[in-house]
C-alpha cells in the first residue's frame, strides 16, 4: 500500500474505471489498472498522469503542508459556510388560484381574510431583522403561494428595504416567484420599475400535463392555467423587449409520470418562449404532496431513464449547434471544477437552512427553511418577527439541521461523491419522522449516484462528443 496516499475516497464507473476524491474536492478518473498502480505507488513519476494527481494533491506534502493546506483549501471551497444567511424567503399570502397536485403547502382559493396575508407591521419588522445581517449581499424572495395577489405589500417592502438600505448599504437583489396569472401592465409597471428583480415561474408541458398537474380556479372556475401562463410569459417578454431588459428567467419543470415521455417537448418548449435555462425538479413526496403520489409519482428507474433520454436530446441538439444550458449539470460541473462551492441550497453540506436562507411567514413566524415552515406543528419553528438576527442564531433548531445535514457525519462519508453531494433532513423526516436517518436506502440516493456516475463517466472520455457538451454546461451561466 502506498503510504504517500492521503484520505481518499473512490466509486466504481461503468467502463472499468472509478472515479477517485480526495478532501481537497479534487477528482479524477482512473482506469481499473491505473487506480490499483496508483493504490501500489507505480505510476511512472515521468507522465503526465503522475503530473496531474501531484497537481490534485493525490500524494501526501509532509503532514504539516498537508494540514495546512487542508484548512486554507477547506475554508476557500465552503465560503458559504462562513456567511450569514443572504436569501429571505417572504411568504406574503396563503391565498392562491392554484391547486397544484405536486404543491408540499395547503393553499385555498377561498381565502379572503386580512390574517391569512403578512401586513405592512410584520414585513417591516422582517426587514430590519434582514438588513441586520453581517452578509454583503442578500436576496429578498416574494413566494408561497401567489404573492402577486398582496402586490401591494411587494411594493411596500421594496421602497421601505430600499429606504433603509442607504444607510445599510448592502447589496440587495428581489426574487419573485409567481404563477405569473395575476400580471397585467399595471403590475408589471411596478416590477420593471424595482432595482435588480427576477422572476421565476413553473411550466409543465404539454397543455393537458400541465392543466392536470397545475389545476386553477378562477372565479369558482376551472379554466387553462397553462394558456394563462402562456399568456403571460408572451406579455413579459413584450415589455422586456420594450424596456430592454430582461427579468424572467426561470421556468421550472417538475417532472411528473406525465412528462416522462416527454423530454423532447420539454426543451423545444424552453427555447419557444425564450429561456436561457433549463431547470428541471424531481418530485419531492413532501407534507400534502403525499396525496398524489399514486397518479403522479414514479420509479427510480422511470426517473433514470427519462434523465438519460433527457441528456441524449440535449446531446443532439448541441451536435446540431443548438447550445441549451441545463441548470443542475452546471451547479454540478462547477462543484466538480472550481475551487469554489456554488451558494446552491440542494447540493450542499450542510444544507442550506438558515446558513443560507430563512423563511418568514405570513404568520409572523420564522423558519430554518421554506419546507419546515409547511409542517403542521411549530416543532421546527425558530422565533418570531419580534425576535433579534442574534436570537435566530442561537435556537437549537439551527444546529440540529445543521448536524443532521453534514454528509460527513452520515454512512454517504464513505462515498466518492461526499464532497459535491447532500443530504436533505426533511426527506428524512418526512419518511422516517427522524432527521437522522441513512438515505443510502432512498431513492434521494440512488438518483444521484446515477447522475454523478453518468458526468464522471463522460468527464473520463475527454475525446467524446459529451465530454465537448460537459464542459460546455461548465461555462459560466
Amino acid at each position: 500500500m502506498n503510504k504517500n496516499i492521503p484520505f481518499i475516497r473512490f466509486n466504481h464507473l461503468w467502463k472499468e474505471q472509478k472515479v477517485v476524491t480526495n478532501i481537497f474536492w479534487d477528482s479524477i478518473v482512473l482506469k481499473n489498472d491505473e487506480f490499483y498502480k496508483y493504490l501500489e505507488d507505480k505510476i511512472d513519476v515521468n507522465t503526465d498522469l503522475f503530473k496531474e494527481l501531484t497537481e490534485k494533491k493525490f500524494f501526501k506534502l509532509t503532514d504539516k503542508d498537508y494540514l495546512k493546506n487542508a484548512v486554507t483549501e477547506y475554508q476557500k471551497r465552503n465560503w458559504i459556510n462562513f456567511i450569514w444567511p443572504t436569501l429571505h424567503i417572504m411568504v406574503l399570502t396563503k391565498w392562491c388560484n392554484h391547486q397544484c397536485k405536486y404543491c408540499h403547502a395547503a393553499a385555498d382559493y377561498r381565502y379572503t381574510d386580512d390574517w391569512l396575508s403578512m401586513n405592512e407591521e410584520s414585513a417591516a419588522k422582517i426587514i430590519d431583522i434582514i438588513l441586520s445581517s453581517p452578509a454583503k449581499n442578500l436576496t429578498i424572495e416574494f413566494q408561497w403561494w401567489e404573492p402577486l395577489v398582496n402586490m401591494k405589500l411587494i411594493d411596500f417592502i421594496v421602497k421601505d428595504t430600499e429606504e433603509k438600505n442607504k444607510i445599510t448599504k448592502k447589496n440587495i437583489n428581489y426574487a419573485l416567484v409567481s404563477n405569473l396569472t395575476l400580471v397585467d401592465d399595471e403590475i408589471l409597471e411596478k416590477l420593471f420599475s424595482y432595482p435588480n428583480l427576477s422572476i421565476s415561474t413553473s411550466l409543465d408541458w404539454d397543455r393537458k400535463t400541465h392543466d392536470f398537474n397545475r389545476l386553477m380556479i378562477w372565479k369558482n372556475n376551472l379554466v387553462s392555467s397553462f394558456d394563462a401562463l402562456k399568456e403571460k410569459i408572451y406579455l413579459i417578454r413584450e415589455w422586456e423587449e420594450k424596456k430592454w431588459k430582461k427579468i424572467l428567467h426561470w421556468a421550472m419543470w417538475v417532472i411528473t409520470r406525465k412528462t416522462l415521455n416527454n423530454y423532447r417537448e420539454l426543451v423545444d418548449t424552453y427555447i419557444e418562449l425564450w429561456f436561457d435555462n433549463i431547470f428541471l425538479k424531481k418530485l419531492n413526496w413532501l407534507w400534502f404532496a403525499v396525496k398524489s403520489k399514486n397518479t403522479l409519482g414514479y420509479s427510480n428507474e422511470e426517473l433514470v431513464e427519462f434523465y438519460k433520454n433527457y441528456f441524449n436530446y440535449l446531446i443532439e441538439l448541441y451536435w446540431k449547434g443548438i447550445k441549451v444550458k441545463e441548470w443542475f449539470l452546471w451547479i454540478i460541473m462547477w462543484k466538480i471544477l472550481n475551487p469554489e462551492d456554488t451558494n446552491f441550497m440542494d447540493l450542499r453540506s450542510p444544507c442550506g437552512a438558515w446558513i443560507w436562507q430563512i423563511a418568514y411567514d405570513y404568520t409572523w413566524s420564522i423558519y430554518t427553511c421554506d419546507e419546515w415552515r409547511m409542517v403542521d406543528d411549530d416543532v421546527f419553528k425558530i422565533w418570531d418577527v419580534n425576535s433579534s438576527l442574534e436570537d435566530l442564531v442561537q435556537n437549537e433548531m439551527v444546529w440540529a439541521m445543521m448536524d443532521a445535514s453534514i454528509v460527513e457525519s452520515l454512512p454517504c462519508d464513505i462515498c466518492a461523491y461526499a464532497p459535491y453531494c447532500w443530504v436533505c433532513p426533511i426527506e428524512s423526516y418526512q419518511a422516517r419522522w427522524n432527521i437522522y436517518t441513512n438515505q443510502v436506502f432512498d431513492g434521494h440516493c440512488s438518483f444521484f449516484m446515477f447522475l454523478f456516475d453518468w458526468v464522471f463517466t463522460v468527464l473520463g472520455d475527454k475525446n467524446s462528443l459529451e465530454h465537448e457538451f460537459l464542459n460546455y454546461q461548465a461555462e459560466k451561466l
